[in-house]
């Protein structure tokens, strides 16, 4: 090996990439207007709405602060005569325990049209943004919205999709883990100001509940400084024994 090629080895060692979590821009935990003894998941935003539907198909979701800074808006859409909220033990919801989002897991807005989308504006281009949604019914008399089951595709229009993951329709309640609720996700990057994240729901019966909506920037990240000052010190000393040897 000659000297160039070893130098032409530092930018691997020296610079390995993760993504990790940017500005929260949505955190909604969504609920039933009124309903008895809902809880807000912590560090969540409680957004509120009718029992029956609402006779619109679509609403704007509340935004964190960091969102409000930067300028976005997002609407939750594909109800064709509007969205439904539950929660609460009043309506018979029951309690979770044991998992990461009990108190996010026990209310609900649904569609009963299978589908949902949420648009969304003011995005910058070629930032990477990650995109969740989680959907059960703790209903207590039945298996309620999550009567049927089913799986939740996501995908985007207005981005290039990065990965993505399944999420499942249930109704689950008493103690669980967060292995047993099937998040919907999506990570992309921005190619336009605007996008679309399409939820293409599988249930028999075409419903899809959903609990909440988490909505944040996605960054790529270097290692803290400590580790690379261990690589760099590494690769010098491999650098320097190898020099010695071409001598």
């Amino acid at each position: 090996m000659k000297r160039n090629t070893y130098f032409k080895l530092l930018p691997a060692l020296f610079f390995v990439w993760a993504e990790s979590s940017g500005a929260s821009l949505i955190k909604v935990d969504l609920q039933n207007i009124g309903a008895a003894n809902q809880q807000t998941q912590a560090g969540w935003t409680p957004q509120e709405l009718p029992t029956g539907p609402a006779g619109a198909g679509g609403f704007d979701l509340v935004l964190t602060s960091d969102g409000t800074a930067a300028g976005i808006s997002a609407t939750l859409g594909g109800d064709s005569d509007g969205w439904e909220a539950r929660g609460g033990s009043s309506q018979q919801r029951g309690q979770i325990t044991g998992t990461s989002f009990n108190d996010l897991l026990e209310d609900l807005v649904a569609t009963q049209d299978q589908d949902a989308f949420v648009s969304i504006t003011g995005l910058t281009i070629g930032q990477d943004y990650l995109f969740q949604t989680w959907h059960n019914d703790s209903y207590l008399v039945n298996q309620g919205f999550g009567s049927g089951g089913g799986t939740v595709t996501p995908s985007v229009i207005g981005g290039i999709e990065l990965s993505k993951s399944i999420g499942t329709i249930t109704n689950l309640k008493g103690i669980q883990t967060d292995s047993a609720f099937g998040v919907t996700s999506i990570l992309f990057t921005a190619t336009s100001a605007s996008a679309t994240i399409n939820l293409d729901g599988t249930n028999t019966n075409g419903f899809l509940p959903i609990n909440g909506i988490s909505f944040s920037e996605s960054i790529s990240a270097v290692p803290e400084p400590p580790i690379f000052l261990l690589f760099s010190i590494g690769a010098l000393g491999l650098i320097t024994s190898l020099r010695s040897i071409d001598r």
